[in-house]
């Protein structure tokens, strides 16, 4: 998987929010996109914090929620946490409306892929 990935792309996460790390910013500030799709663990602190930090840098943000996940017994954190990224202006998502979104029709040729996933779900 890293592989897909210029070296310049890949760093060390040591904060919990990832847009305030310092070798994340170029990564970011290069992006030739304003919107962007964010999945991940812990949605009450790293996911939370890196898509509030991502607003902040003026991106559009969507949280894949039934995609972020918080542990069991942090799930009320976990509701909260995707309240709060909805009140500051995220939308949020399912996995099949982002996927579904992203191939637009039948006529993409991931369509087949991508739904055969889904139906095996």
């Amino acid at each position: 998987m890293r592989s897909r990935f210029a070296g310049g792309e890949i760093f060390e996460k040591t904060c919990f929010g990832a847009p305030i790390i310092p070798s994340s910013s170029t990564v970011f500030d290069g992006l030739e996109r304003t919107n962007i799709v964010v999945t991940g663990m812990e949605a009450h602190v790293c996911v939370m914090q890196t898509v509030l930090g991502l607003r902040g840098h003026g991106f559009e943000v969507v949280v894949v929620a039934d995609a972020v996940g918080s542990r069991e017994a942090r799930q009320l954190d976990r509701e909260l946490a995707l309240r709060r990224m909805e009140a500051d202006g995220c939308a949020l998502a399912g996995t099949e409306t982002v996927l579904f979104e992203w191939t637009g029709s039948g006529a993409d040729p991931h369509f087949r892929a991508i739904l055969s996933i889904v139906k095996a779900l």
